[in-house]
């Protein structure tokens, strides 16, 4: 309480500082919004959106009333679309439309709203806020007006605009919890302390319910009471926003031997931790204290940051045991071998074998035998974890063991045993298919051509169903990248809308469907949760954001492993995109070096079409080119050698990008396989394993390729280009 009595004394002397400021701010504000409304002309416009908005109603009736509408409205969408890329260039645009009607103008003046907080103009944001009518979009118009008026000190404009939106919006939460807050902020306590009470009795369960715990504290006037709060909201949020000040309040009210504080130690540290102070942190941490899965993964992650690697290590060791939580322990295994060279984890995790939980076991021994590649460790696994979601891949690669040896009975054996048990499995593809393989090879085809149907039929868009497709074709030169006349492109193509404006507001409502017209996007994804959203409006919203990885993956995951490619599904249009086709058209299309399908299933699988994606070793933009290779290109293309910017670019990462595949399919005669390889692994690499390696048998071949990331790439790079040849051909 103390210290929140010097926060409180020291923001009061910084408000009465500002007071003239503010004065001046909100004075300006006033005359600037006068002046706009005196000088914009008079308009020739009907009023047209009614008090409850319609988007509908509204459009027809301004429809009706202007024939240009649809001019106007066409030409705002162009400048919305990439509003967000160009902000000052779209706020000149935004700015020289006048006299539009009213829905149009409500329209401009909420992109210019958000485009003047893009850029860091919080007046100008403010004045466009005040020039929105309070019919458009209140629920999203006043609070966001409320919150500008809040960092610009106009504390009474706040407590209007969430007076009205807390009583014509009772089941929202966050009206009232910020406007209890602006009361806090004017000394009202009160009026503050009445409606933090009230946020905790109508929405028990939410986090607004929590925050207000923390606010409540301090406006106890019992110090006892005061810290019983802040440690309850400490208890309940140690990884809250406001969890290091409270932290901060009960150290300062408080002496060291009191033992509350000790209890409170590890919630205390977490806070820290959460703040980057890891020392700080380390103070505090005691994972004798409580349950080590609330704090065991932040503690060894404190230690490592501070370069006490070993003890990080022996932290886990000791705790991970003791955590019953088998989510948890497998979270901070994994950080463990993450931390660890090679010899420290398969010592780790064989120390960890004998001790941990049998919950957690089976994952400690799938780690290890991805260290040691030891037989013992993968039969243990399949033998005395058949229900462990590693048995399959444990038994998978016994199996590919076994065929290296030419066990072939063995190996069937373990196939037969595998397809029984473990039809749904990522390896069940793998294991049907290198079976099918020995059965060939024994001379028995009817029934190796029967396993091939199956992996066609069960797995349609699977590497080893494509391969089991071109073996009964009997295209023996398969990983030949097909000629000039059979390449497959597109010069235009879009995100396809998933629902029609009448579909958009029955199943989500007006307001919804207005700020996609503005193209809210990012704020839909905020406002609204995965419960209410749909897999299909979820993976158009994150594509329309831009955030292009989350719409394929949502897509991707959306679609059920049997389904066979099919153009007209829409999942798959967004799981397997055709983003800036354009762009390749013109650099892979008309050039017929590399087919265009190849190029997508390339930047598909290196950036998940994300322009602006930098990897952790350096890889730059959608075709993940390195700097000095980009570099070298550009010397060879005769054009500048690209920044950093300059590559993220989509026009000029293609155009990199594309010039390095021709080179790789060039010097490696048109192979798929090893130019594909090559630029994951380098040609180097690839020309290492060309000698090492018979290319007798491609498939071998693959499998034999012994990166396991550049293996793993090989295969679903072609994957996707075989799906993409499908969809789109």
């Amino acid at each position: 309480m103390v210290l929140f009595t010097k926060l409180h004394s020291t923001n009061k002397r910084i408000a009465n500082s500002k007071l003239f400021l503010i004065a001046f701010i909100t004075l300006f504000i006033t005359l600037a919004i006068g002046s706009v409304y005196i000088l914009m002309p008079e308009k020739n416009f009907t009023e047209l959106i009614p008090k409850s908005f319609n988007f509908f109603d509204a459009k027809d009736k301004v429809k009706a009333v202007d024939p240009k509408y649809t001019q106007y409205e066409v030409a705002l969408v162009k400048t919305f679309e990439t509003a967000y890329e160009t902000p000052h260039k779209a706020i000149a645009d935004l700015e020289n439309f006048k006299n539009l009607p009213k829905l149009l103008e409500n329209r401009k003046n909420y992109v210019l709203m958000t485009l003047y907080q893009t850029i860091n103009e919080p007046a100008m944001a403010f004045i466009r806020a005040n020039q929105i009518t309070r019919d458009y979009l209140p629920q999203h118009v006043l609070y966001k007006k409320a919150l500008m008026a809040k960092d610009l000190g106009l504390e009474a404009i706040v407590v209007e605009e969430l007076l009205y939106l807390t009583n014509k919006f009772s089941k929202e939460a966050k009206f009232e919890y910020e406007l209890a807050k602006s009361y806090s902020r004017q000394n009202l306590n009160e009026e503050a302390k009445k409606h933090f009470l009230s946020i905790q009795k109508v929405f028990p369960d939410s986090d607004y319910a929590l925050g207000a715990e923390y606010y409540l504290a301090n406006l106890e006037m019992d110090a006892s009471l005061t810290k019983k709060r802040l440690a309850n909201y400490l208890t309940k949020s140690p990884e809250g926003n406001l969890a290091n000040l409270a932290a901060l309040q009960l150290i300062g009210s408080s002496n060291a031997d009191d033992l509350s504080i000790k209890k409170l130690a590890n919630y205390i540290a977490i806070s820290y931790y959460k703040q980057g102070d890891y020392k700080k942190a380390l103070e505090y941490f005691n994972p004798d204290l409580d349950r080590p899965e609330l704090f065991l993964k932040a503690y060894a992650e404190s230690l490592h940051s501070i370069g006490s690697e070993s003890d990080a290590r022996n932290a886990i060791i000791e705790y991970l045991p003791r955590i019953n939580s088998k989510e948890k322990a497998s979270e901070i295994l994994e950080y463990l071998v993450g931390i660890s060279s090679k010899s420290q984890a398969i010592a780790s995790l064989t120390t960890l074998k004998e001790t941990v939980l049998e919950d957690i076991k089976d994952k400690v021994i799938w780690e290890l035998a991805k260290k040691t590649h030891e037989k013992a460790h993968y039969v243990t696994l399949y033998t005395d974890f058949p229900e462990s979601f590693y048995a399959a891949e444990s038994m998978s690669q016994v199996f590919w063991q076994e065929i290296k040896r030419d066990n072939f009975v063995k190996a069937m054996e373990l196939s037969k045993k595998h397809w029984a048990l473990y039809p749904y499995a990522n390896s069940h593809a793998y294991v049907a298919f290198w079976s099918a393989k020995v059965l060939i090879k024994q001379g028995n085809k009817s029934q190796a051509d029967e396993i091939f149907n199956k992996i066609i039929n069960e797995h349609p868009h699977n590497y080893y169903s494509y391969r089991a497709k071109q073996l009964m074709k009997g295209e023996n030169r398969w990983y030949e990248m097909p000629a000039v006349n059979m390449f497959v492109s597109f010069p235009n193509w879009n995100w396809p809308k998933v629902y029609s404006d009448e579909e958009l507001a029955k199943n989500y409502g007006s307001d919804v469907l207005e700020l996609t017209k503005i193209n809210q996007f990012d704020y839909l994804l905020e406002l609204l949760d995965d419960e209410s959203l749909n897999k299909r409006f979820k993976m158009y919203l994150e594509a329309q954001s831009g955030n292009y990885i989350k719409a394929i993956r949502t897509a991707f995951f959306s679609i059920k492993h049997e389904q066979k490619p099919n153009h007209n599904d829409i999942f798959f249009q967004y799981a397997f995109p055709l983003a800036y086709a354009d762009l390749v058209f013109d650099r892979a299309g008309k050039k017929q070096k590399v087919d265009p399908m190849l190029v997508h299933s390339l930047i598909r699988q290196e950036s998940f079409y994300q322009k602006d994606i930098v990897s952790k070793v350096g890889a730059i933009g959608l075709m993940q080119v390195m700097p000095a290779t980009a570099k070298s290109l550009a010397r060879q293309l005769n054009i500048r050698p690209p920044r950093r910017y300059d590559m993220m670019q989509p026009s000029i990462n293609i155009t990199l990008g594309v010039y390095y595949m021709e080179q790789v399919f060039t010097e490696f005669e048109n192979n798929m396989i090893n130019a594909i390889a090559s630029y994951n692994a380098g040609p180097g690499a690839v020309k290492k394993w060309i000698n090492k390696y018979s290319f007798e048998d491609p498939d071998f071949y693959v499998e034999s390729i012994p990166y396991e990331e550049t293996r793993n790439y090989v295969k679903q790079v072609l994957s996707n280009y075989w799906v993409y040849r499908e969809l789109y051909s």
